[in-house]
């Protein structure tokens, strides 16, 4: 799941830069770089897909959404696109408690 690997490439991120901090080498500057460079090419990428689950963590996460206006948007988009669930009481019981677990800040 591209949640995990996110979360997983920033843990390793906030240790390289830690490590960086105490010794300054331009090897950690390389590598804490691409790593950047990964995660926000993840995070492009999930925030393209059109599962409901992934958009909503999105929204929540990254884009520091309270939950409600995050599933607002969804259900708009959805309706927008034609696509269902437009319902945000269906969303909120069905999606957003598949992600719950995944969310920092709840």
């Amino acid at each position: 799941m591209i949640i995990s690997c996110i979360k997983s490439a920033e843990l390793t991120l906030n240790v390289l830069r830690a490590e960086y901090e105490r010794v300054k080498s331009d090897e950690l500057l390389k590598d804490i770089k691409y790593l950047e460079d990964k995660i926000n090419y993840y995070k492009e990428s999930f925030k393209k897909m059109p599962e409901i689950e992934n958009r909503l963590y999105y929204k929540i996460e990254y884009e520091g959404k309270n939950t409600m206006k995050a599933i607002e948007e969804v259900a708009n988009e959805n309706s927008v696109n034609g696509v269902k669930p437009t319902d945000t009481t269906y969303i909120y019981k069905k999606y957003f408690k598949k992600i719950k677990k995944y969310l920092k800040r709840q």
